[in-house]
């Protein structure tokens, strides 16, 4: 009986792993490898990446690396950015911005003016989101995300960032 029970509690098991939805990734700041002026600090007791560019040569950036659920096909980037004196020679190519970039490939570039635009100039809190398909973009694992200020002096920072599975309505 002992031994039938164990089977039975086996399979269950497996049924509950193959059938586990994929889990939303956070970025939590604090555990950002943190490169060229980029900090964590506390705003309203909430942990945000802060992002300190000094010149039009500067380039501070959070980093993270994950790897995204392979049955998944899309998934949703969303984050929270607020800016301030982001002076850019070229908008579509220096300020603000965040990257999710594949092991292998390209990269996708995102902003709240856009894909493939920065944030420049100053403006409180925004909420941004875009839905994207990783088994056409990410497929290359792991997957990093960047949230830096390209070549661009100014302040950016950085909360709530996620990606979240989007599972196919049934």
């Amino acid at each position: 009986m002992l031994k039938y029970f164990m089977s039975c509690a086996a399979v269950l098991l497996a049924v509950v792993t193959v059938n586990a939805a994929p889990s939303v990734i956070e970025c939590k700041v604090e555990s950002l490898k943190l490169l060229n002026g980029a900090t964590v600090e506390t705003l309203d007791d909430v942990k945000v990446l802060k992002l300190v560019s000094k010149s039009d040569k500067g380039h501070p950036q959070g980093i993270m690396t994950f790897d995204l659920a392979p049955e998944v096909e899309f998934y949703e980037l969303t984050y929270q950015v607020k800016t301030e004196n982001i002076v850019s020679r070229k908008k579509d190519m220096y300020g603000a911005d965040v990257i999710l970039r594949p092991a292998k490939g390209g990269a996708l570039r995102f902003s709240s003016n856009g894909t493939y635009q920065c944030e420049v100039g100053t403006a409180d809190w925004k909420k941004v989101s875009f839905k994207i398909n990783a088994k056409r973009y990410l497929k290359e694992q792991p997957v990093k995300i960047i949230m830096r200020i390209a070549y661009a002096p100014g302040t950016a920072w950085y909360k709530d960032i996620k990606l979240t599975p989007v599972l196919p309505k049934k």
